[in-house]
């Protein structure tokens, strides 16, 4: 702490001296009356840092004693060094000054004298790095720069100089290791300076570098998406840089610069190694293995293929659905095409149906799939052409001129002339629409069948009407439509039994008309007979079957369906195949109904029209085993006629 020091004996006879030269020139009577004043309590700063100049900082003005309560006089302290050089316990002289209204009343107080301490400056070097190295198992490191001495006065510029050493504080390799820098001083102002503290700076140690020969790996791979390579032989490494101690153990992997095909045998291989001990790193072999990596074989998923087609002089196949890969890698596409073809192109069954496959594009990393035989099944048809559809014969007079009656069916009937239609459908007029007649989806045919029956509604009007007959193979080509004509004749209401041996035409008349019918041509049992008047008497009684041709007028002839003397009302149910669950489940049960219970003919048939089940059963209920058949849409038909859709 700083400290008041009394004046010594030395200084008080300078006083002294002083005082009785001022006498000797100075007679005034006031000097006897002025007051001497005295400090007590200054302190100056205990030390300070070199900076070349005399001056202490007073960081306590003591206290003015001997001022008079009503005077007014102003204490000021100057401090200095004797020398401005470091240095312990120097002295420091303090000035004092006074000043104020009343200062001429008193004597200043006189100087006192301390001591303090001047320290050295302390420096500080910039620039200082660190020189790389490669591991030695020492801590000695160079300096690529010394740096700069900064923080030095100007005038002692050229007379302070520094130098230094440096260490690792680990000998270790490493990125960024520590290094603690020492600084000495030298020069001939260099006892006002402190020297830079120790400093941190840091410095790369590079791993030492050591060597491994006989390094194998396999020749080629298949391409898997990887660049992975198999190391075959790790080689032998060299401990000829190991430092004694130091336990070095190795690791190898090795990579193809490409996961890519690379057919080219010289395919470089890069070779990367991992040392168990930091301080040692393993050169990585580039360029000096080869091998290289082959395609992978595509596989793919069996295509859905259509084993049926018309004949077109090809062997070209339909693809329903085409083949997926089923064994890329990672994220990689490939455009697939697949297509598919018969054995040869001539028609006739059980041929061999193949898929073939092309990469289009993105498949260099694979091979293409071989190809495949997908059905033995394939059948080349004949295209379906049919004569002129005719209707059915076989009475006395044809079908078209005897006409068809309400509640009974048209008979129509048609000869195959090359092809084999598996189903039809009918497509009827406006006027037939009209009548109740219904447009029909694809039903089955049987393929010794070459008649169609077409149920006539119970309210159908007497008329001419055309229906629209299309036939389908089992490729799935349709016929152009063959169109045929048929007639509705009047109903058999319109002959009334009137006696056991007359029948006659209800000839009733419209409003506004004079007589509904104006010719009559009547025929028995198929035969026409001499009667033309509205009635028939037959001798003996009514026997057999009896029809009328009439006038309808506006040059329209009809015929009044047959009457027969046995004639009932019929109340018989349509024909109707019921299966139940639907869709059908492994075993399912088929209903009859309108059928007797005689033998009856069950075939099935899949999406193709191919016949795949055939059974004969009787009654009116048959469990059918579906455990055998693959998923897909059926068609049942029962003695031919009835047909029944289901899916599997």
């Amino acid at each position: 702490m700083p400290q008041k020091h009394i004046l010594s004996n030395s200084k008080w006879a300078q006083r002294t001296f002083i005082l009785s030269l001022l006498l000797c020139f100075s007679v005034s009577p006031a000097w006897s009356q002025l007051t001497q004043l005295y400090v007590t309590g200054t302190a100056i700063d205990s030390y300070k840092v070199y900076d070349g100049n005399y001056l202490s900082h007073v960081n306590t003005l003591g206290t003015l004693i001997g001022v008079a309560d009503s005077d007014q006089v102003v204490l000021a302290a100057y401090a200095h060094y004797t020398d401005p050089s470091v240095g312990t316990g120097k002295t420091v002289f303090i000035n004092y000054t006074i000043s104020g209204p009343d200062a001429h009343k008193y004597l200043t107080p006189a100087d006192d004298t301390m001591h303090a301490d001047i320290i050295g400056r302390r420096l500080s070097v910039e620039g200082v790095q660190a020189a790389s190295k490669t591991f030695d198992n020492t801590t000695t490191i160079s300096l690529d720069s010394l740096g700069t001495l900064t923080g030095m006065l100007p005038a002692d510029r050229g007379h302070v100089f520094h130098s230094m050493y440096a260490s690792l504080i680990s000998p270790d390799a490493g990125n960024r290791v520590p290094v603690v820098v020492h600084y000495v001083l030298y020069g001939s102002a260099v006892a006002n300076y402190q020297a830079p503290t120790d400093d941190t700076i840091y410095a790369q140690v590079q791993p030492r570098t050591l060597t491994v020969s006989g390094v194998e790996v396999a020749t080629s791979k298949v391409y898997d998406g990887t660049t992975y390579c198999q190391v075959t032989n790790n080689g032998t490494l060299d401990t000829t840089d190991i430092f004694p101690g130091d336990n070095v153990i190795y690791t190898i992997s090795a990579a193809y610069r490409s996961a890519n095909v690379n057919l080219l045998p010289t395919t470089p291989i890069i070779l990367s190694f991992m040392s168990s001990n930091s301080n040692y790193a393993i050169t990585d072999l580039t360029d000096t293995l080869f091998a290289k990596i082959t395609p992978r074989p595509l596989t793919v998923t069996l295509p859905e293929v259509n084993p049926v087609k018309e004949y077109d002089g090809t062997n070209t196949a339909e693809v329903i659905t085409p083949a997926v890969p089923t064994n890329l890698i990672g994220t990689d596409e490939v455009e697939l095409i697949t297509t598919a073809y018969f054995d040869d192109a001539n028609a006739g069954t059980s041929k061999q149906v193949f898929a073939h496959y092309a990469i289009a594009t993105f498949g260099s990393n694979y091979t293409t799939p071989a190809d495949e035989l997908v059905s033995t099944q394939g059948h080349i048809i004949m295209p379906t052409v049919l004569d002129t559809l005719n209707l059915a014969t076989g009475e006395a007079i044809t079908a078209m001129e005897q006409g068809f009656c309400q509640g009974s069916h048209v008979v129509l009937k048609y000869h195959v002339a090359q092809g084999e239609p598996s189903m039809y459908r009918l497509a009827f007029d406006a006027n037939a629409q009209a009548q109740g007649f219904i447009n029909t989806g694809w039903r089955l045919r049987s393929a010794n069948d070459s008649i169609i029956t077409i149920d006539i509604p119970l309210n159908c009007q007497q008329g001419k009407y055309d229906v629209e007959i299309f036939f389908i193979n089992e490729a799935e080509v349709s016929t152009e439509g063959y169109t045929a004509h048929f007639t509705i004749n009047l109903p058999k209401e319109y002959l009334v039994q009137v006696f056991d041996d007359v029948l006659s035409v209800d000839n009733t008349c419209l409003p506004g008309e004079v007589s509904r019918f104006s010719t009559y041509e009547w025929y028995h049992n198929g035969e026409k007979i001499s009667e033309t008047r509205p009635y028939h008497q037959e001798l003996g009684g009514l026997t057999g079957e009896y029809f009328v041709r009439v006038d309808a007028g506006m040059a329209s002839e009809a015929l009044i369906c047959p009457w027969n003397e046995s004639m009932r009302v019929s109340t018989v149910l349509p024909k109707t195949v019921f299966v139940y669950p639907s869709p059908v489940v492994s075993n399912t049960q088929v209903k009859l109904q309108g059928f007797d219970e005689n033998d009856h003919t069950l075939r099935m048939f899949n999406s193709y029209g191919v016949q795949v089940y055939e059974t004969t059963f009787s009654g009116r209920v048959f469990n059918l085993d579906m455990n055998a058949m693959p998923q897909g849409t059926y068609m049942i038909s029962v003695d031919g006629t009835t047909a029944k859709t289901i899916k599997l």
